[in-house]
């Protein structure tokens, strides 16, 4: 009985031996047109959009503490609240802490909200939307890190918050183009 698994198996590893010769270039070579391809895949300077549409497709709406306000974010993001006498602070920030952030931002709610941007730096001004309204975006390039941030106001109705402070920085401008992206879900409800 022994004998005839082993004559059975013999030739179907030879067979196997042959086949693999065979296929191993196959393989590889479909491999590395699949590799080339996808290498000289074009994606942002011809069509800025594709990036942030599947960027925005990502997120998730979360209410930013009990504001009343919402906001969308990346899966692996949380908020943070700092609260002060008079005012808050909301932080979104990577949920992983081990590693340095492509990018984050944050919120101020409150009355007396002020520009903290760097002196300098190379500064231009970018048109963006907060609360479904066009805003004014201060932007800061120092040292291949980059940085936002515009004051408007909150349409709360509320005494204690008139005034939103956004801000975000990030690694590169792509990382504070999502960040734009960010803020421009921002609501109340």
């Amino acid at each position: 009985m022994l004998l005839n698994v082993i004559a059975i198996h013999v030739p179907t590893i030879l067979m196997d031996k042959q086949m693999n010769r065979l296929i191993k270039p196959l393989v590889g070579g479909m491999m590395a047109v699949i590799l080339l391809t996808s290498c000289n895949k074009k994606t942002t300077p011809e069509d800025p959009l594709s990036t942030s549409d599947s960027f925005r497709a990502s997120l998730t709406e979360v209410q930013i503490g009990g504001s009343g306000y919402y906001i969308a974010l990346p899966p692996n993001y949380s908020i943070t609240e700092k609260e002060g006498p008079d005012f808050s602070v909301y932080y979104f920030t990577p949920t992983d802490t081990t590693g340095v952030p492509a990018y984050s931002a944050g919120l101020y709610f409150g009355n007396y909200p002020s520009k903290f941007g760097p002196d300098s730096c190379k500064t231009d001004v970018l048109t963006g939307k907060v609360l479904h309204s066009t805003s004014n975006w201060t932007t800061y390039a120092c040292d291949g890190k980059y940085f936002t941030e515009t004051i408007a106001e909150s349409k709360s109705g509320a005494g204690w918050n008139r005034m939103i402070h956004a801000f975000g920085g990030g690694t590169n401008a792509s990382a504070l183009d999502k960040t734009m992206v960010i803020f421009s879900t921002l609501r109340k409800r």
